[in-house]
């Protein structure tokens, strides 16, 4: 058997030529490797001829081609690759015989494969021949002999076996249609002695399953039963008429060539669906692509490549998911393969995902071609190599970072010689890499290191460990370097040490260092030493320095506590009692006397807390102490004070508040209030004529906190510009201003300036001599207070809108005045007053008397306020027992107060404040009669309850509790009204009255007497 073996790689050829050689019986091969040495050989004669496809000057198709138009009767068969078949396919229809996957086991196929086509050549070949081989069974004798004749003389490719029963026909058959068969058709009569034709046609056809082609031979009249047996399995009839036999052999060829045709079907469908299945589950992503570039079908592959299903691929153009820059190396290759019938070149593409994602891939094109050599679709096959393109980036970034690597790097084999050493190794040693490869790294040793420390090293790595030190070694030149070593060994996948890296850092320059910065610390302590005693004898007199100043700070701060003291304390007494004798004179010029006592009293207390202010500000003593405050309401108080005042001088007041402000806020009320009453009083003061602008507006505003812009402008004076940095200062004023027209000490801006310094902001000045000033700051990231809850400023309650219900009080103060004054502030008020002098009769007192409420003064002989309330709460443990501190002194430390008062007042006092004091923590009536001015709000009320038609119910359901008000007013009676009121508008949707409802809560909860009686009045006059 001659074979041709077109195969470019050597190791394939060989394995090739072993295997046949081995399983083929005297097997000749011719071994070729290029296309252009095989077509020498075209015209030879071969049985098999073996084809590669990839070849170095070609394809092993174009081979196909040659051998199919010379007519060679060799067996061809084709060798594909993993991902050819498609190109094997169409190489079958262009005239190979088979192909074969080069896969693990197609050397121990490839011998069955070439006989099992050798003999299907030789079936050809009697096919070619029309050697027809016929099963006669007939158990007429003179039928069987003129049968016999006539195809002997008319048709001489039959080859007629006669039988002359069943029997011998079956037992001629094989016994199951797995066995071959040695004859092409059964030719029998119809009747029969024994089985009948229809019995014999079940026996091949049901039960032993065998296709071969059966034709019958009826008489005339028996047609009915020859279509009962076609319907069993029966191929043909013919009824034996005149000539019968004319028309047998055609009839009996027909019923062969049509079995033929339907085996080959059969075996096109099992290729088809072969070819199906490779494509739909093969291992790399396939499509079928138009020549338009629309994707006819595609692979499960390609679905998992590309992240989307078929229906999202397919019928639709490839260009769509193709990286864009990408697209043109497509175009090239599909334009390329138009030149031959098959393309096999790879390119790298990128591909995009349906998330985005570039995908890395391995494309090939092939361009199948019709039976008239016209180009019909491409076939794409699709590798995704992103894996791989990862892995050989990291490999190349690993590879440069060695390479470039600031440090050293060497890898030894086992025994320490050198396989690899980066470019840094050479530059710091001095030699090549050719003078290192595969030598010991010990020419490198100075021979100033001991033996036991690589003794270590070497004990130490073969354990798998890592070993660190550093080395004094030797360069080329001879010159010492000093490194320092981290060898690690390298291992493989199953553990094994296989190499060892160590990778070095020259530490040469450290090294030098090292010893130059011991040298210097030596010289350094030495003179450290010297300057030490400097230092301490100059220590010595700064301690005495800073003794000196805390005794003149603490000197300071006693002597402006004394001040606070000593001045507010007679100040107390002089506007007190010049209050109660305004009420018992009537003369006017008296009065006006009063009046001037009064205002300069006044000043002068406003002179000292500005001093006191500006002091503790300046020590530090002063701390911002944000509380939820309603900036809505300040706003309003600020503008209900100063309005009227602007009004006096004919000014124009103007208020811009910006509704976005939250309604609470954590402020330092009192600082922001102080640094806004000064700015608008001044504002005023210098303004003569047009008007003052007031301005509250939000910069910024989140969930949780805001900015904001505080402004006031007017159209006074003004000040000039070499001024505008001066009047911030303490003790400053605008140069050539009038003392006696506008007054004042200079400290007002000076402490607004410092107290907005600490919210960490400043003062923004913009001013023009008689145009006006603008004043303006800033105030971020306030916290906006959520919570309903929250104390309001103290109640403001004067003796003629309260009534006690004799109650006692013990009034604690060493000062005879100030006790006098208290007694006549609240000697109309039907209270039992107790007085004493000091601390020690407080204590005593409190258990005799056993008081209602304590008011006590600060500063007294013997022991103070302060020891005094602790004792009474140590003593007598009544937590319950209200005390109120008195005191002059603006020195004090609130949070520590808080453990024993429950409130605090200044001095000098004024009796509204600490009436409201008072009410929160005594029974008391309010007396509803006094006078509260009817309101728009109040007319509008009565409006609206009329336009619901709820007049009415609102009289019915608020009287009974409105009334019980008149006798006596209670937290719990107030909280209910409040509960029923926003009921009673949720139900008739009547916002107003929900609204009612909120404002009495908030004045429930902050004790703000005056708004209560405000809403009680309102809802009376509703009744």
């Amino acid at each position: 058997m001659k074979i041709l073996l077109l195969e470019d790689y050597a190791l394939d050829a060989d394995l090739t030529y072993r295997e046949l050689t081995q399983n083929i019986i005297d097997c000749h091969i011719d071994v070729v490797k290029t296309l252009s040495e095989a077509r020498k050989l075209v015209n030879n004669f071969y049985d098999v001829a073996l084809l590669d496809i990839n070849l170095p000057d070609g394809y092993g198709t174009e081979l196909l081609v040659d051998l199919v138009e010379n007519n060679s009767p060799a067996v061809i068969i084709m060798l594909t690759g993993a991902g050819d078949e498609e190109v094997a396919v169409t190489a079958l229809k262009s005239g190979a015989d088979d192909y074969i996957v080069k896969d693990g086991k197609y050397l121990k196929q490839l011998p069955e494969l070439i006989n099992f086509h050798l003999e299907q050549r030789v079936k050809k070949e009697k096919v070619k021949k029309v050697i027809i081989n016929v099963l006669f069974l007939e158990h007429q004798k003179s039928d069987i002999e003129l049968t016999i004749l006539h195809f002997k003389r008319f048709a001489f490719n039959f080859r007629i076996k006669p039988v002359c029963n069943s029997k011998e026909l079956l037992d001629m058959l094989p016994k199951h249609k797995s066995i071959a068969c040695d004859y092409h058709v059964i030719l029998m009569d119809y009747n029969l002695p024994g089985l009948t034709a229809i019995e014999i046609t079940k026996e091949i056809r049901q039960n032993r399953k065998l296709d071969i082609p059966i034709v019958i031979v009826t008489g005339q009249g028996s047609e009915e039963l020859a279509i009962q047996a076609l319907k069993l399995g029966v191929d043909e009839y013919i009824v034996k008429r005149d000539n019968y036999l004319n028309r047998l052999p055609s009839l009996l060829e027909s019923a062969y060539q049509k079995n033929v045709l339907e085996t080959q079907n059969k075996q096109l469908i099992e290729s088809e669906e072969k070819f199906r299945n490779s494509f739909d589950y093969a291992n790399v992503g396939k499509a079928i692509v138009n020549l338009d570039g629309k994707l006819l079908k595609v692979n499960n592959k390609l679905c998992q490549i590309m992240a989307r299903s078929k229906y999202e691929l397919e019928n639709k153009s490839v260009l769509n998911f193709i990286y864009h820059p990408d697209i043109e190396l497509l175009k090239k290759m599909s334009s390329a393969s138009d030149r031959i019938q098959i393309q096999n070149e790879e390119i790298e593409m990128r591909l995009v995902n349906k998330s985005g994602k570039i995908i890395w891939t391995l494309v090939s094109v092939s361009l199948i071609r019709d039976y008239e050599e016209e180009p019909n679709f491409y076939i794409l096959h699709v590798q995704d190599i992103t894996l791989r393109k990862d892995t050989i980036e990291k490999n190349r970034q690993l590879s440069l970072s060695v390479e470039q690597s600031p440090v050293m790097i060497i890898i030894t084999d086992l025994n320490g010689d050198i396989e690899y050493a980066n470019p840094k190794f050479t530059e710091v040693t001095g030699y090549s890499m050719h003078e290192v490869l595969h030598k010991n790294p010990r020419f490198l040793k100075s021979g100033q290191k001991k033996k036991e420390q690589y003794k270590h090293l070497w004990e130490t790595i073969k354990k798998g460990q890592v070993w660190e030190g550093e080395f004094l070694n030797r360069k080329k030149n001879g010159d010492f370097y000093w490194e320092s070593s981290s060898i690690s060994p390298l291992k493989d996948e199953q553990g094994n040490v296989t190499h060892f890296i160590a990778i070095k850092l020259d530490i040469t320059e450290q090294k030098n260092n090292v010893r130059k910065i011991r040298k210097l610390n030596e010289e350094l302590e030495l003179r450290v030493e010297e300057r030490t005693k400097e230092l301490s004898e100059a220590n010595s007199k700064l301690g005495e320095t800073i003794k000196i100043a805390e005794s003149a700070n603490n000197a300071k701060s006693e002597f402006l506590a004394n001040m606070s003291h000593e001045i507010r304390t007679p100040m107390n007494a002089v506007l007190g009692f010049a209050d109660i004798l305004d009420k018992h004179i009537d003369n006017p010029v008296h009065k006006d006397y009063l009046k001037s006592i009064k205002s300069s009293g006044k000043i002068l207390l406003s002179i000292i807390n500005n001093i006191l202010d500006l002091s503790k500000i300046e020590s530090g003593s002063i701390k911002l102490k944000p509380e939820p405050v309603a900036l809505a309401h300040l706003v309003e108080e600020l503008t209900y004070m100063f309005k009227y005042k602007a009004s006096e001088k004919n000014l124009d007041f103007q208020v811009e508040y910006d509704q976005q402000i939250p309604d609470l806020l954590l402020i330092d009320e009192l600082r922001i209030k102080q640094v806004l009453m000064n700015l608008l009083s001044n504002a005023i003061k210098f303004t003569h004529i047009g008007f003052i602008k007031f301005k509250v507006e939000v910069l910024l505003k989140t969930d949780t906190i805001v900015d904001l812009y505080f402004l006031v402008e007017d159209t006074g004076i003004g000040v000039s510009e070499k001024d505008l940095d001066k009047i911030l200062k303490p003790f400053e004023q605008q140069e050539g201003q009038d003392d006696k027209l506008y007054g004042g000490t200079g400290l007002g801006l000076a402490i607004c300036d410092k107290i907005i310094l600490l919210h960490k902001s400043k003062i923004e000045i913009k001013s023009q001599v008689g145009i006006g000033s603008t004043f303006a700051f800033k105030l971020t990231r306030l916290k906006i207070y959520k919570k309903d809850n929250y104390l309001n400023q103290p109640s403001v309650v004067t003796p003629e809108m309260v009534m006690f219900e004799g109650q006692s009080i013990l009034i604690v103060d060493d000062d005879t005045e100030n006790r006098r004054l208290l007694k006549s502030y609240l000697g109309d008020l039907k209270l039992n007053l107790i007085e004493v002098c000091n601390g020690e009769q407080a204590i005593d007192s409190v258990l005799s008397n056993k008081p209602d409420m304590v008011l006590m003064d600060m500063r007294m002989p013997k022991i103070n306020g302060l020891e005094a309330a602790q004792k009474i709460r140590k003593k007598y443990g009544q937590r319950e027992l209200p005390m109120v501190l008195m005191t002059a002194s603006v020195f004090i430390n609130k949070e520590k107060l808080e453990k024993y008062f429950d409130a605090f007042i200044t001095k000098p006092i004024e009796i509204k404040y600490l009436i409201g004091i008072m009410s929160k923590y005594l029974k008391c009536k309010i007396k509803i009669s006094h006078s509260i001015t009817k309101s728009k709000e109040e007319i509008n009320l009565r409006k609206i309850l009329e336009e619901h038609g709820q007049t009415e119910v609102f009289r019915k359901q608020f009287t009974e509790v409105l009334n019980s008000l008149q006798q006596r007013i209670s937290n719990s009676n107030l909280r209910l009204l409040s509960s029923e009121l926003a009921l009673f508008g949720a139900n008739n949707k009547i916002i107003e009255i929900i609204h009612i409802s909120d404002k009495l809560k908030l004045a429930i909860t902050s004790y703000n007497i005056e708004s209560t009686l405000k809403i009680i009045k309102l809802l009376n006059k509703c009744l």
